[in-house]
């Protein structure tokens, strides 16, 4: 039997925090392609410069991210600060291209579930 690891919920929270930043950069993809599917495609009146705006905002928060995960201490605490932000960026996204009217306001259900 092997004793327990000192650092296993610091190791656990940084496994964590990895696979969120996967997560959201498949899921920048996912909305670029989307965003681009419905001005371009479809034609929709979308503030395509703003939406553009705020992905670009979340890619620079990704690489912040993974900047700082290679000097500092990671903690849940981290994890939930980031899917705050999160939030707030899928908000303005939502907000900006139709509201509650909007199919994807499901993406809230990620959050949840993940939280």
């Amino acid at each position: 039997m092997t004793p327990p690891v000192a650092n296993e919920p610091a190791s656990r929270a940084r496994i964590n925090l990895e696979w969120l930043l996967r997560l959201r950069w498949g899921l920048l993809l996912g909305q670029a392609l989307v965003i681009a599917l419905a001005a371009y495609g479809l034609e929709l009146a979308l503030p395509v410069p703003v939406l553009a705006g705020l992905l670009g905002l979340e890619a620079a928060t990704n690489v912040a991210v993974r900047a700082w995960l290679g000097r500092a201490r990671v903690s849940e605490a981290t994890i939930g600060k980031l899917m705050l932000w999160d939030t707030l960026v899928l908000t303005g996204l939502l907000a900006l291209s139709g509201g509650t009217h909007n199919p994807f306001t499901t993406l809230y259900l990620v959050n949840v579930a993940l939280g």
